[in-house]
């Protein structure tokens, strides 16, 4: 199945009967999401389970963006572009060096980040970074990655130190840790705590707008 991959890449996932919707297209279970060369054909069951399991995992409060179901589905990091728009500006050898940063990054062992979900005591030391739906992590080294693409200076100074970076399942587990509004700066951890859902706010439109973990991160700088 053909459609406009740079459109509906930012849609996301509902049912409509025994269908998926996506945006304002209705899909068969059994149809493949033509997603051009760079990612190749997507089954739409795949990206539907992939759906599920996030809303499961947050009891239905986080619908990630196509994009970040297709680069679950693929491993590839260009299903993430829509998240970075310095990527979008990027000649081809600084696009690869930006991926291979992203994934330096999400493979620091200082780079702290994980989900946390209920029935820890305390909730903060609980979290376990296998939680974590596939992409949030390369998104999170992603917006580290932007903002220091030009200053790696800055980003070694960064990672000299442990960071830790914590995404809440739902905001009742995240109140219930401490957490204000919906995602702050704690100083007496260090960490940054963000509501998981709110991690895709802000990419629903063909531009990135206002970003919650940008903003947080801002106060842990």
């Amino acid at each position: 199945m053909s459609f406009d991959w740079h459109t509906h890449r930012r849609a996301r996932f509902g049912r409509a009967g025994d269908k998926l919707q996506l945006g304002d297209l209705i899909l068969p279970l059994d149809a493949h999401l033509d997603c051009g060369p760079e990612l190749g054909q997507i089954p739409a069951r795949v990206v539907a389970q992939l759906a599920a399991q996030t809303a499961a995992l947050t009891d239905g409060e986080c619908q990630p963006q196509l994009a970040a179901l297709a680069f679950a589905a693929t491993g590839r990091p260009r299903a993430l572009d829509h998240y970075f728009p310095l990527a979008r500006v990027l000649a081809p050898p600084e696009r690869d060096a930006f991926d291979d940063l992203v994934s330096f990054i999400a493979g620091h062992p200082n780079f702290d980040l994980r989900l946390v979900t209920a029935g820890g005591t305390p909730l903060y030391a609980a979290a376990h970074p296998v939680d974590l739906p596939a992409g949030a992590r390369h998104i999170v080294a992603g917006h580290l990655a932007e903002t220091f693409f030009y200053r790696p200076d800055l980003l070694e100074r960064l990672l000299s130190g442990r960071r830790h970076f914590r995404m809440y399942a739902t905001r009742a587990v995240y109140a219930a840790d401490g957490g204000q509004a919906g995602g702050c700066f704690n100083p007496e951890r260090g960490a940054l705590m963000l509501v998981l859902a709110r991690l895709y706010e802000g990419f629903n439109d063909d531009r990135p707008g206002v970003s919650p973990f940008l903003h947080e991160f801002g106060h842990m700088l």
